[in-house]
């Protein structure tokens, strides 16, 4: 399970974090969304979340501050997990020897050729690789390479990812597991009727005569 930080009341953070964690000892990340600009205050944020046990951190700061993100993981116990917009190997490569965890998103760092791009360069560098959202996709990565752990999952009923209602075949989670379509290509299709129903304004073009 992963929580949000507020980021802005390390307080606040420390007590919700601790509350969840004492829940599922073991089970839980947070989410700090690029809380913090400068060094001096993801660490005192962050050190009050160090002795919690999290599985990891993500985004402590924005994708461009790869070195502040190097050194703040270097000053804690807690693993970083970070790289969900991030673009093209060289960034990879600068990013994956800092940090513990890579978060590979195929819509944003190339499409599968610059994920499987990534999942690979993690790999040399012995990193893990946990995709962000987007399980549909993912998944394909989470069997295929074995340094990709596993895959994010939103529930339905959370509303917080409603792409489901847009889409054919999108595979689900029974027991913790979840499999890939067998269908060529991902294995998912828009439908085009759920498309038209949840659209606000519609028209017709009409052939050139």
């Amino acid at each position: 399970m992963k929580i949000m930080l507020k980021g802005d009341d390390p307080t606040f953070d420390r007590n919700y974090a601790s509350a969840v964690a004492g829940a599922i000892p073991g089970g839980l990340a947070a989410d700090a969304h690029w809380s913090w600009s400068t060094f001096t205050e993801a660490r005192r944020a962050c050190r009050e979340l160090d002795e919690l046990g999290l599985s990891f951190i993500e985004d402590p700061f924005a994708a461009s501050d790869i070195r502040l993100t190097h050194e703040l993981r270097r000053d804690l116990v807690t693993p970083i997990a970070a790289g969900e917009d991030i673009f093209g190997p060289r960034a990879v490569s600068d990013l994956v020897n800092g940090i513990d965890i890579l978060r590979v998103d195929a819509t944003t760092i190339g499409g599968i050729t610059g994920a499987v791009e990534a999942i690979n360069i993690a790999a040399a560098a012995g990193r893990t690789v946990f995709p962000h959202v987007f399980s549909p996709i993912h998944v394909h990565l989470a069997c295929a390479f074995p340094n990709v752990e596993s895959v994010e999952l939103i529930p339905e009923e959370s509303g917080a990812d409603p792409l489901h209602l847009l889409l054919r075949n999108v595979p689900t989670a029974k027991d913790g597991k979840m499999s890939p379509s067998p269908e060529p290509g991902i294995g998912i299709s828009v439908d085009w009727e759920g498309v038209e129903r949840l659209s606000r304004r519609h028209a017709v073009i009409a052939p050139d005569a």
